[in-house]
């Protein structure tokens, strides 16, 4: 049986997959059975390594938790994002924490934004307070998410 390249498939140039018979029906269709299943199985390995990828970056925790941040919801305005500033400052000076990453020179200062500052102390709370999902709320502008939102020097807890 005669093969031929197939280049048009992203990912397998210079394959060869059989061409299909010109006579027989039944052969044919198992031809064509064949180059499904071989296109399937290089779609679902394209997938895994997607998955794969996907699911790499997520973190996790000693006892197999996902690892999670709270971050100010960008829709939030500033008003808002100032009195989660004030509110989780306020909550983590009487565990006895400090806000001081988002003062000048501090390592999430940069940039110099309400939403940058709130998500960083909004996290601190949220960390500080057990990961529960209502220490996340800050009366609904508050968003729980598996993506680090490190960056630079700011690394989120």
């Amino acid at each position: 049986m005669e093969t031929r390249p197939v280049p048009w498939i992203s990912g397998v140039e210079g394959e060869n997959f059989t061409a299909l018979p010109a006579n027989d029906g039944e052969e044919r269709a198992m031809v064509v059975e064949a180059i499904v299943k071989q296109l399937i199985l290089l779609v679902m390995e394209q997938l895994a390594s997607i998955k794969k990828m996907e699911y790499g970056i997520l973190l996790k925790l000693a006892n197999g938790q996902v690892k999670k941040w709270c971050v100010a919801k960008p829709s939030t305005d500033d008003k808002a994002l100032v009195s989660n500033i004030n509110y989780a400052c306020e909550q983590l000076g009487i565990l006895g924490f400090n806000c001081s990453q988002i003062q000048p020179g501090g390592e999430c200062y940069d940039p110099n934004t309400y939403i940058n500052h709130a998500s960083s102390v909004m996290n601190s709370y949220y960390q500080a307070n057990g990961r529960q999902e209502h220490n996340c709320n800050f009366q609904g502008s508050g968003l729980i998410t598996i993506s680090d939102p490190s960056y630079g020097n700011c690394q989120y807890p």
